[in-house]
């Protein structure tokens, strides 16, 4: 709790506090790898790395999907591909074909991100099959469908839901306007899209994706003021997005969203950051090409 409020003294105590008294485990691992990716420590990281190695798949696909979320923060989509599909495999192999399937989709969405739309696809097929028949898996796989355009598939996988899960609070005050939201990006009606996003505003803890995604519809829908202040609220809060990747694309978006409203200075500032962040991304990611090309025009 205290790193996800950015107390990271706290955090680090609370953590020695649980260590001096015996406690070694996954969670508490888990734990000092995210502080130490916020606070850019790689050595402590590497030990955490190495404390998980060869250890049973129970234990292991959490901390390489965590692994996969870290690479691709970086702008390493092979080596997070690579990571995701470990991760996915030894959670099969553990018999928690959820936590496949969420694997699958945490690669999909990201997908969708770095412009890679037939894969994402192919990433949420591989989820439903795991789990045909999970609510999580349907709604966060409709929603990454309506994100790489195929909308129609997604609006029936939403009708399923709300007709299967009539009083589920989770799919319908929050899955359901996020899938309707990127329906209506796809549509261009962008004013519908905001509105939706807000509707699940209040759900928004369940996800480090809601601010990234309200900012993108305030990108398309030419509101810069407004898509400048969600990508902010991302980085204000590095502790609780961790590595996730929008914590990185935040800096790319905020960029954009400066030049909509013209401050030429502030938008160069925010796209040297996310340059030097992906200093040694894969050159071939379409967002890179096009946030390059984009800072290029600004000189």
């Amino acid at each position: 709790m205290e790193r996800r409020l950015g107390h990271f003294s706290e955090a680090h105590k609370t953590s020695d506090l649980a260590a001096s008294r015996g406690f070694d485990n996954f969670h508490l691992r888990w734990e000092l790898y995210v502080l130490a990716f916020v606070e850019g420590d790689s050595k402590e990281m590497a030990e955490q790395v190495a404390w998980f190695d060869g250890k049973s798949p129970n234990t292991q696909y959490a901390f390489l999907s965590l692994e996969a979320e870290t690479e691709a923060y970086r702008g390493h989509t092979r080596a997070a591909q690579e990571f995701s599909s470990r991760a996915a495999a030894a959670a099969v192999q553990a018999g928690d074909l959820e936590a496949a399937a969420s694997c699958h989709l945490k690669a999909a969405w990201r997908k969708t991100v770095f412009g890679d739309m037939p894969e994402a696809r192919k990433e949420v097929a591989s989820a439903v099959e795991l789990v045909p028949q999970s609510e999580d898996v349907e709604a966060w796989g409709a929603e990454v469908l309506a994100r790489t355009g195929n909308a129609a598939r997604a609006q029936t996988l939403a009708q399923d839901l709300a007709k299967r899960f009539p009083r589920h609070t989770i799919i319908h005050r929050y899955w359901l306007p996020m899938i309707e939201a990127q329906c209506a990006l796809a549509a261009k009606k962008h004013a519908e899209a905001i509105e939706r996003l807000r509707e699940a505003e209040p759900l928004e803890a369940r996800s480090c994706n809601y601010s990234y995604e309200r900012g993108e519809a305030y990108l398309a829908a030419g509101q810069g003021s407004a898509a400048a202040a969600a990508f902010q609220q991302i980085l204000d809060h590095p502790g609780l997005v961790r590595n996730c990747l929008p914590g990185a694309l935040a800096h790319l978006q905020i960029a954009r969203a400066y030049a909509m409203q013209g401050d030429t200075a502030k938008a160069k500032a925010a796209y040297q950051d996310f340059l030097t962040l992906w200093k040694d991304a894969d050159p071939d990611i379409p967002i890179f090409i096009t946030a390059k090309a984009e800072y290029a025009k600004l000189q």
